[in-house]
C-alpha cells in the first residue's frame, strides 16, 4: 500500500499534533524540536512521547547564509542585522546568537518574520529586497534554488563556529506506535533505506521519480520546485553524497550526535522547557533528566 501524505498543521515542530492524534504514523522533525518536546512539562508533551528513528542526511546540509554581494562575510558581521526567523523554533535564537558571538560579534540581531505568501528563499533573494540580511538555509533545497537563480552565497556552518547542531532533519514516530507496530516500522525503514541508496547511486533517475510523483493529479498543491526537473536533478545530486554513511547505510544515528548537542545546550543555559523561542515563562531543566537513548533508536533497522 502506498503511503498517505499528511500536511502538518503547525510550524515549528510540525507533525506533533498529527502524530499524537494518530493521523500520521511518521513525521519529519528537526533535532531541536524533538529535544524541546522532551523537556516540556505540559500534559500533551508528557502523554505523547516521540522518538527519532532515522536521520535523513548523514552529513551537514544546513548553514547560516548571506549574499556575497552583501557586506556580511563572517558571522560576526551578522550582529545588529536582520535575520529571517523560522517560525519561533525553540533554541533557534540561541544557536544563531551563539554562532555570531563565537566569531567575535555581539550576538544581537533583529528578527524578521515572512508573510505567509512568501517562500523561505524569497525573503532573502526576491520580495524583501534588502529587508533580510541572513537566514538559516538547507543547502539541498534553498541552496540549489539560490544557485540556479545566479545568487552567490556566503555559507557558514554551525559546527565551524562551535555550535554542535549536527545532522537534521530526522524522522520521528510516536512511542506507542513503535511499540505496537515494530514490523511495519522495520519495513518502512528498509524501504526508505533502499530509496536513499538508489538516490546515492542514481541521482538523475531519482529526480525523475520525484518529478513524476510531484506531477500526480492527487497532489493538490505541489511545491513549484517539484515541477522543475532540472532543479530536482541538482538537489538529488547534492544529496547523493550526503545520505549514506561510510558503510553505505542510511538513517543510523550515533549517541554522540545527541549528547554533544544536549551538553552544549546545557552549558549555554538553553536546555529549558520553552514551547517556542517567544516563550518567556520557562525554567531550565537538568541535563541528567534527558538521556540520548530516550530520544532516538536504531533498533528498527534490520
Amino acid at each position: 500500500m502506498p503511503p498517505r501524505h499528511v500536511r502538518p498543521s503547525g510550524t515549528a515542530g510540525s507533525g506533533f499534533t498529527e502524530l499524537s492524534s494518530g493521523i500520521a504514523d511518521f513525521a519529519v522533525f528537526t533535532k531541536e524540536s524533538l529535544i524541546s518536546l522532551s523537556t516540556r512539562t505540559d500534559s500533551d508533551a508528557q502523554k505523547n512521547k516521540l522518538v527519532a528513528i532515522a536521520s535523513i542526511p548523514q552529513a551537514v546540509t544546513h548553514a547560516l547564509v548571506s549574499l556575497k554581494s552583501s557586506s556580511i562575510d563572517s558571522p560576526a558581521k551578522m550582529s545588529g542585522r536582520k535575520y529571517y526567523k523560522l517560525g519561533g523554533r525553540t533554541h533557534e535564537a540561541g544557536m544563531v546568537s551563539a554562532m555570531i558571538k563565537n566569531d567575535g560579534g555581539s550576538g544581537e540581531w533583529e528578527g524578521i518574520e515572512s508573510p505567509d505568501n512568501m517562500t523561505y528563499l524569497d525573503t532573502l533573494l526576491e520580495n524583501f529586497k534588502g529587508q533580510v540580511d541572513f537566514l538559516w538555509m538547507f543547502m539541498n533545497w534553498e541552496g540549489v534554488l539560490a544557485n540556479r537563480a545566479g545568487h552567490e552565497l556566503n555559507i557558514f556552518e554551525f559546527e565551524d563556529y562551535k555550535v554542535p547542531y549536527g545532522f537534521s532533519p530526522i524522522i520521528v514516530a510516536h512511542s506507542s506506535f513503535l511499540e505496537k507496530n515494530p514490523k511495519l516500522v522495520q519495513d518502512f525503514l528498509a524501504a526508505t533505506e533502499k530509496g536513499f541508496q538508489y538516490l546515492a547511486a542514481h541521482p538523475v533517475e531519482s529526480a525523475a521519480i520525484v518529478f513524476k510523483l510531484g506531477n500526480q493529479d492527487s497532489i493538490s498543491k505541489p511545491l513549484k520546485e517539484l515541477l522543475d526537473l532540472d532543479m530536482l536533478i541538482e538537489s538529488c545530486t547534492y544529496m547523493s553524497t550526503r545520505v549514506l554513511d561510510a558503510n553505505g547505510r542510511w538513517g543510523r544515528m550515533k549517541p554522540e550526535w545527541w549528547n554533544d548537542l544536549l551538553d552544549w545546550l546545557n552549558a549555554n543555559k538553553m536546555l529549558d522547557n520553552k514551547t517556542s523561542d517567544n516563550d518567556e515563562n520557562y525554567v531550565l531543566v537538568s541535563r541528567d533528566s534527558i538521556k540520548a537513548d530516550d530520544l532516538f533508536t536504531n533498533k528498527y533497522f534490520v
